[in-house]
């Protein structure tokens, strides 16, 4: 059996009284990362105009012609391509964007909707 004893709730005070409160600091900032339609609209515009580059470069991407590269494989095309794409977090939200049936992998049209 726990045995409870009364305190006096000032002496219970005093022990805090005398002791500094802690410092409130804010949080540090968390890094600013840009949303994924900014880095599609700059996809896009790195990309405008330049369809027979991207189909050749698609093609060599997509040695096996199955017509859809995986997302690694889509990175590095976009790399090839002179598309800086260091942001991973959104890079994954931008493929996944153009990804529309949801299979992990992007398609020709897909791939090409970028520059149309």
């Amino acid at each position: 059996m726990v045995a409870y004893q009364k305190f006096h709730y000032k002496s219970f005070l005093s022990f805090y009284k005398d002791r500094p409160l802690p410092s409130r600091q804010a949080p540090p900032p968390s890094p600013i990362r840009p949303s994924s339609k900014l880095l599609k609209n700059r996809l896009v515009l790195q990309l405008k105009g330049r369809v027979p580059e991207m189909r050749r470069q698609f093609k060599k991407s997509d040695p096996l012609g199955q017509g859809f590269l995986s997302f690694r494989d889509f990175r590095q095309c976009l790399n090839l391509l002179g598309v800086n794409n260091s942001v991973d977090e959104s890079f994954s939200e931008v493929a996944s964007s153009l990804d529309h049936n949801l299979k992990g992998q992007i398609n020709y049209e897909e791939f090409t909707s970028l520059c149309i």
